[in-house]
């Protein structure tokens, strides 16, 4: 998703100091899950409304470990809102439309390509 992410924002005339925070944010984006248990992780099926709870999470705990770390830090925008959605039902902060930061719109696309494109363990 790194490569889909980077290739947009070059078709963007994305600047260099943006298209690195969005590689970053890319490579970075679900740091957060170590904060999530193994149990829901490696989970076979569905997740129980708890377990979703939980995995909703993981943007707000990749956002509080980026943040700490001033080289990577510039990737935060990505990581805090890649699960954020154009029409305000995405998590953690259900942001909409131009509120989403481009970087995390950017690996959304990228995102979404990769999900319909490609062989994914839980799909």
């Amino acid at each position: 998703m790194t490569l889909y992410s980077l290739l947009i924002a070059d078709a963007l005339g994305i600047n260099s100091s943006e298209r690195e925070a969005i590689r970053l944010g890319a490579l970075l984006h679900d740091i957060g899950k170590i904060g999530v248990s193994d149990t829901i992780l490696r989970k076979r099926g569905s997740l129980t409304e708890d377990e979703w709870g939980e995995m909703r999470k993981h943007p707000t705990w990749g956002k509080q470990i980026i943040g700490e770390i001033e080289f990577v830090r510039r990737a935060v925008d990505i990581i805090y809102a890649h699960h954020e959605k154009l029409n305000g039902s995405g998590y953690p902060r259900g942001l909409r439309g131009s509120e989403i930061p481009l970087g995390a719109r950017i690996f959304a696309v990228a995102d979404a390509f990769d999900a319909l494109t490609m062989e994914r363990p839980y799909k």
